[in-house]
C-alpha cells in the first residue's frame, strides 16, 4: 500500500534521504519507499530543485565574497545578481541591491573617456564588454565634497553562455586614488619644470627657447594662410647705468616693468619674450608690412620711455628696436631674428633710441619681390 503521508514516522516503507549541498534541515527533503515503488510527488521535486538553486546561489556567493577587491555580477539586463561586501561599501557605486539596476555615484566621471553622465557610463560598458572576449578596464573618478579626489580602476568581463551568448558580466574595482593623485603631482611637476624650460625665470615671460620655437611655428602657419608677420628685437637704453649705480635690485625692477609693458601693448596671440641681459624681442601676427611695423615700433618706444617708479625712486630708459617682416626679411626663423637684430644695431649706431625696419638691400635676392616662402 502506497503511504502518501508520514503518519508513521517507523514505519520500514519510510526512508529519508537528505538531498546533498542542502545544509539547512528544513530544505532537507523526505522520498518514500512503498509497495508500489518509488515516487516523488510533485512538491518534493520542486523542493529539490529549489535546494539545488539555493545552493548554487550560495556557492557563488561564496566565490564573490572571496575575492579581496569589490565584486559584483550583472546579467545581461544589468541587473545586480551578486555582491560581496566590499562592494556594497564602495564610495562609487550607488546604493547597490540584488535584483537591482547596476547605478554608479552621481557625480562618478570616466576622465579618459570624457563622460561625465554616470548612466551613459554604465550603458557603455555594457556595450564594450557584451562585444569583446578582452577583459575591459575603465577609470573612474569622483570629487567627493568631504573626502576629496576618489579614482578606481573598473576591471569588467563578459560572462558567457551556451553558444558564446552573453549571459552577463562580472566587475571588479579597486580603490586606486593615491597611485592617481601621485601621478597627477608628477605631471604638475613635469608641467612645471617644462614651463620653466621656456620661461625666463625673473619675468615670467617667454624665454629665447620659446620664442625660436613660437616662431618656427608661426612661419609654419603663415606659410599656408598668407599672413604676415614681424619679428622685433629691442636692447635697452640706459639700463646698464640704472644696473651699475642702483644695484641689481633695480635693474631687476626695470626689467619686470619693461615686460609687462610690452605685454601691455600686444594681443593675445603675439609673444614677448627676454632674451637675455636687457634684450626682449616680440613676435608680431598680422602685421601690415613696413608702415605697420614702424608704426609699431614707435608705439613699443614711446611706451618704454614713460619714467618708471622704482622702490628707491623714478627711473628713466629708452630703447633701440629693430623690425623685420615676413615674407619679405626672410623665410626662417634665424634669417627673421638676424635681420631684426641687424636693424636694432644700426639704431644704437646712429646714437640710441629709435626704430628701424631692416633695409630690402642688406639682401639682394629680395630686392627683386616678396621672396618665395
Amino acid at each position: 500500500m502506497y503511504v502518501d503521508s508520514m503518519r508513521d514516522r517507523d514505519a520500514p516503507s519510510v526512508l529519508k534521504e537528505r538531498i546533498p549541498w542542502a545544509d539547512n534541515p528544513v530544505v532537507g527533503a523526505t522520498r518514500t519507499k512503498g509497495a508500489r515503488g518509488n515516487r516523488v510527488p510533485q512538491p518534493l521535486a520542486a523542493t529539490d530543485a529549489d535546494c539545488s538553486s539555493c545552493h548554487y546561489r550560495a556557492f557563488f556567493q561564496s566565490l564573490v565574497d572571496a575575492i579581496p577587491d569589490p565584486t559584483l555580477v550583472c546579467d545581461h539586463d544589468g541587473i545586480v545578481r551578486w555582491i560581496n561586501q566590499d562592494a556594497r561599501r564602495f564610495p562609487l557605486l550607488a546604493q547597490l541591491a540584488v535584483d537591482a539596476p547596476l547605478r554608479l555615484t552621481p557625480g562618478v566621471t570616466a576622465p579618459d573617456l570624457g563622460e561625465s553622465d554616470p548612466l551613459v557610463l554604465v550603458a557603455h560598458l555594457r556595450t564594450r564588454v557584451a562585444a569583446d572576449d578582452i577583459p575591459v578596464l575603465l577609470l573612474l573618478h569622483r570629487l567627493d565634497p568631504a573626502g576629496g579626489d576618489l579614482y578606481a580602476e573598473l576591471h569588467a568581463r563578459a560572462l558567457r553562455g551556451l553558444a558564446d551568448s552573453n549571459v552577463g558580466m562580472i566587475l571588479r574595482l579597486q580603490d586606486v586614488t593615491t597611485r592617481e593623485l601621485e601621478r597627477r603631482h608628477l605631471r604638475r611637476q613635469v608641467t612645471h619644470y617644462g614651463e620653466l624650460a621656456h620661461r625666463d625665470s625673473l619675468t615670467g615671460i617667454a624665454n629665447r627657447r620659446q620664442f625660436e620655437k613660437s616662431l618656427r611655428r608661426a612661419i609654419s602657419d603663415a606659410s599656408r594662410t598668407g599672413e604676415r608677420l614681424a619679428v622685433v628685437f629691442l636692447d635697452l637704453d640706459g639700463f646698464k647705468a640704472i644696473n651699475d649705480t642702483r644695484g641689481h635690485a633695480a635693474g631687476d625692477q626695470v626689467l619686470c616693468q619693461v615686460a609687462a609693458r610690452l605685454q601691455g601693448l600686444v594681443r593675445r596671440p603675439d609673444l614677448v619674450a627676454r632674451l637675455g641681459g636687457d634684450e626682449f624681442a616680440l613676435l608680431v601676427r598680422d602685421t601690415s608690412g613696413q608702415a605697420g611695423g614702424l608704426e609699431l615700433g614707435e608705439r613699443l618706444l614711446a611706451a618704454l620711455c614713460v619714467p618708471m617708479a622704482l622702490a628707491d625712486g623714478m627711473a628713466a630708459i629708452a630703447a633701440s628696436i629693430g623690425v623685420s617682416l615676413f615674407p619679405e626679411h626672410g623665410c626662417d626663423g634665424t634669417t627673421l631674428m638676424h635681420r631684426a637684430d641687424g636693424a636694432m644695431y644700426a639704431v644704437k649706431r646712429r646714437g640710441k633710441r629709435g626704430v628701424s625696419i631692416a633695409p630690402m638691400s642688406a639682401a639682394p635676392e629680395l630686392n627683386a619681390g616678396k621672396p618665395d616662402c
